[in-house]
């Protein structure tokens, strides 16, 4: 087995690095399953920072104008409220509407791996 030691550096080329593309996971939320698949990982998880960027994401998917307007939203509020840390339930259940999606309730541990704080 190789190691590296202290001495080995290894060197980035900025320009390659910046050349790469820049992966967007918009780009692959291309079905309502996988949009579901996607924001239950975050709402099991409980962190709303997390799910409201991952709302933003799923959002960017379907174009956020279309669905500010299935949501009842103008589109720069609904920018708004993706970017705040207390979003009303309201408005979110508006985007997942929107979305094709509808939000569920279950008992923690039996899908998802929901975490619990007990």
């Amino acid at each position: 087995m190789t190691t590296k030691s202290d001495d080995d550096k290894i060197e980035f080329d900025p320009d390659k690095i910046a050349a790469l593309p820049v992966f967007d996971i918009a780009e692959h939320l291309d079905s309502p399953e996988m949009i579901a698949s996607y924001l239950s990982t975050f709402f099991a998880e409980g962190d709303i920072r997390m799910i409201m960027s991952a709302l933003e994401d799923a959002s960017r998917s379907k174009g956020m104008a279309q669905v500010a307007e299935g949501a009842g939203l103008a589109t720069p509020a609904l920018y708004k409220a993706l970017k705040g840390t207390q979003p009303r339930l309201e408005t979110i259940i508006g985007v997942l509407r929107s979305l094709g999606l509808c939000l569920v309730v279950q008992p923690v541990g039996t899908v998802n791996n929901c975490v619990s704080d007990a």
